[in-house]
């Protein structure tokens, strides 16, 4: 294996591992938020479940499918070669739960649009509102498999070709992917454009009075404001991250390019892409220190905790009471009047003494 391509496998190996545990930490936090508090903004925590959850799979299926392409796992020939060249290699599964991470995201972003534009004195949102939004969720998983559908019939394995497309005409070979471009790109891009200009717009506009409603919807601004700007974070980057690859494969696309240098540059775009899957926790760990507690409280609660606390009784470790203090212990078998001076740090001062004293002090 070339040195470029274990350099892409050794980052994709480790962007793997450090968005998969943080995913599967935001879901157990989100889960948990939702279980033990009614104030907790359902709609907000529902897209923020299904995002995670489809950023584990696009992590799982990206992984796989990086290590099909670069040989480190031996590709399947025959029949089964074809069917996980269009089920993994060529990335359909990947790509569809990408679909499903980018509907999502514009769920998040209309979501906050509706929350700052129509805004009303509360922070949860409402019952009615959870069950649509858990519904519109339910059927993103339908439509981001089947809008990367059409590309499936054009996908084949070859022992020396390896997975690769093959259009039959121009009108497929360019339209198909331009109209997933215009879908999961153009169109999202341009909605978060103005959507987030306009929320920009009205987190500055002042009050016009302060009445004691105003104040009260002032209080739940603030909330509402932190929470916005966490969201403009997640979708800014997962957008920033996938415009370079979005630019390149369109610039191959319209123009019919194969360049191997423009082929290395998008594979190096493409681990920015996967990094946004990995971002997402990041994120949260920054923005909300309640997520912080949190996941340290659940890290100490775990079996490896326990576990570690059994290991370490059966190897008792001497401790001196107090703590903190100076222990003058006696040798020889000699008794005799001492005097310790219990201040930490000053000089331990004996009289009298005929024998040997050891003194120990313990830190914390």
């Amino acid at each position: 294996m070339k040195p470029f391509y274990c350099f892409l496998v050794v980052t994709y190996v480790t962007n793997f591992t450090v968005g998969l545990l943080g995913n599967i930490l935001v879901i157990i936090y989100l889960y948990d938020s939702l279980r033990s508090t009614h104030k907790f903004n359902k709609s907000l925590s529902s897209i923020l479940l299904n995002l995670a959850a489809a950023d584990i799979l696009t992590e799982i299926f990206g992984i796989i499918k990086v290590l099909l392409e670069y040989d480190v796992i031996v590709h399947p020939e025959g029949t089964l070669g074809d069917f996980v060249c269009k089920a993994v290699t060529s990335g359909t599964l990947l790509w569809s739960f990408t679909n499903v991470s980018v509907l999502t995201v514009v769920l998040l972003g209309w979501e906050r649009y509706r929350a700052v534009t129509e805004f009303k004195s509360k922070v949860a949102s409402s019952d009615v509102d959870a069950i649509y939004i858990k519904y519109i969720l339910g059927s993103f998983w339908l439509v981001g498999p089947a809008m990367y559908s059409p590309f499936i019939p054009f996908q084949f394995y070859d022992v020396k070709e390896g997975c690769y497309e093959r259009f039959p005409n121009n009108a497929a070979k360019y339209g198909i992917p331009l109209m997933d471009i215009i879908i999961f790109f153009v169109i999202p891009s341009t909605f978060f454009v103005y959507a987030y200009t306009k929320i920009v717009l009205t987190l500055k506009k002042p009050s016009k009075d302060m009445s004691e409603r105003r104040q009260k919807q002032f209080s739940y601004r603030k909330v509402r404001r932190k929470l916005t700007m966490t969201a403009m974070l997640i979708v800014g980057g997962f957008f920033l991250c996938w415009s370079g690859a979005y630019i390149i494969y369109t610039v191959e696309v319209i123009g019919d390019i194969e360049s191997a240098p423009l082929d290395t540059a998008y594979e190096i775009m493409v681990i920015f892409a996967y990094f946004a899957s990995t971002s997402h926790p990041i994120i949260y760990s920054f923005r909300s220190k309640h997520f912080r507690k949190k996941i340290k409280e659940m890290l100490r609660e775990t079996p490896f905790q326990s576990c570690f606390s059994q290991v370490s009784s059966c190897c008792p470790v001497r401790t001196v009471e107090p703590a903190n203090a100076y222990v003058i212990r006696k040798t020889d078998g000699i008794e005799d009047e001492h005097q310790v001076n219990d201040s930490p740090g000053v000089q331990k001062e004996t009289h009298g003494v005929k024998g040997r004293y050891l003194t120990e002090s313990t830190t914390e």
